[in-house]
């Protein structure tokens, strides 16, 4: 019995219409195709899936061999039409890599991305399909103060944007040297923190976290990862001035961090999409945080659409693949220190283009009033959100001497009263 027909048991033995909908038909040979196609004419017919026992008689097949749900089979059957198209093309790419390298090696490049990235997939399903597990959805929802899929690992953060969901697409703008880049490596230790919490309590497992750099090197993150998972001061770290008491507990940290890796994978310098897409295939991370997104070089795009290019392909594999995304970029000269944040411009103030607001779910900038302590204190107000109240302004504090992080909301008194608008652009 085939992969395939093992895939089409399970999915009229558990009567999963959704996941038959999902099998695409380049997928199938031979006989496949035609056990396809029997099933999706009686599916237009009759408005449901063909009866296990029917199907069985019909085609000759043995259903007490198939005893796991339809999600493991369809995984793999797209891991055979995977290894059959690389198989079959790969060899063909290679023949010409010494003669002609650097077009071969993009024409490899794009299959594996491609392949990894399932962008042709087309979804679709009953509005009536899985309502018991709605039901499900919602308790949890409850039971989590409205987390649906990955706590933030703060709960004023949860409280705030809900926690990371699935398809998610969070954009960070902020000025050079403003923070960006520490506020995204805090944010993706904190879910870190948040994942070996509920590890321990649930016994759920989860794959890495995926952070790109394409702004800083890699032993920049981490001495920033360091000093914060271990608690050091980060000046005294770059001087090499930590006491004996701060560099015994630096010393028995990578000892145990050797002993229990972290979760967080580095990628240094993902110059594409199709990069960062054959990243998320291989790795299928929880979660994904890309620093300078806007650094990205798409092919045969520029200025302005070359931002739009890359925007929609985040939010695009970020859907596809069902994996949050979060990002920086850069603002406008001129915004987001020294002034009230009220005179800033909101969405307009993100340099580049638009697209950064208008492709994500949530938005926020970073800025610094006039009274604000330079580097220890950053505000975030948050200019898109399809969740989260437009306007929403939170405070992170900085503790440089004890790498630590904490947050207050509403920035002040004086406009927590104000009725804010609610981002209604679905």
């Amino acid at each position: 019995m085939t992969t395939a027909e093992q895939l089409f048991i399970a999915c009229l033995k558990y009567t999963d219409q959704k996941t038959f909908s999902m099998i695409q038909k380049d997928w199938l040979e031979g006989e496949e195709l035609r056990q396809y196609r029997c099933i999706v004419s009686y599916y237009r017919e009759h408005g449901e899936l063909l009866g296990l026992h029917t199907f069985c008689t019909k085609f000759k097949l043995d259903s007490s061999d198939v005893d796991s749900k339809p999600s493991f089979y369809l995984n793999a059957l797209k891991e055979r039409f995977i290894i059959t198209e690389l198989s079959d093309k790969v060899p063909k790419i290679l023949r010409g890599l010494k003669s002609d390298p650097r077009p071969k090696l993009t024409e490899l490049q794009s299959l594996v991305a491609a392949l990894a990235s399932d962008s042709s997939e087309v979804r679709d399903v009953l509005y009536s399909d899985d309502t018991e597990q709605r039901k499900l959805d919602y308790e949890e929802r409850m039971r989590c103060n409205g987390v649906t899929y990955l706590s933030m690992g703060n709960n004023d953060l949860d409280k705030t944007f809900y926690g990371y969901r699935k398809q998610d697409l969070i954009t960070i703008g902020g000025r050079a040297g403003q923070g960006k880049t520490w506020l995204l490596i805090y944010l993706a230790y904190l879910l870190e923190c948040a994942l070996e919490e509920r590890s321990d309590a649930t016994g759920e497992t989860f794959n890495d976290i995926l952070f790109i750099t394409n702004e800083m090197g890699s032993e920049e993150i981490k001495e920033r990862l360091d000093c914060i998972r271990f608690r050091l001061p980060y000046e005294s770290f770059l001087k090499g001035s930590l006491t004996k008491r701060e560099r015994a507990r630096y010393y028995k940290g990578l000892s145990e961090l050797k002993e229990k890796p972290s979760r967080i994978r580095l990628a240094y310098s993902c110059q594409t999409l199709d990069e960062l897409t054959t990243l998320v295939g291989i790795y299928q991370p929880c979660a994904v945080f890309v620093d300078g997104s806007y650094m990205m070089e798409p092919r045969m795009q520029e200025g302005w659409e070359k931002i739009t290019f890359i925007t929609r392909g985040l939010k695009r594999l970020a859907k596809n693949t069902l994996t949050p995304i979060v990002n920086t970029t850069q603002l406008k000269k001129g915004t987001g220190k020294g002034v009230s944040k009220m005179a800033l411009d909101g969405q307009d103030d993100f340099a580049y283009s638009s697209s950064y607001t208008q492709d994500s779910d949530i938005a926020f900038r970073l800025f610094q009033d006039a009274d604000m302590k330079f580097h220890s204190e950053i505000g975030a107000e948050v200019v898109k959100g399809r969740r989260v109240v437009t306007g929403t302004t939170i405070v992170f504090k900085n503790d440089l001497d004890l790498m630590d992080l904490s947050l207050t909301l509403p920035i002040d008194d004086d406009e927590a009263d104000r009725a804010p608008k609610v981002t209604d652009d679905y």
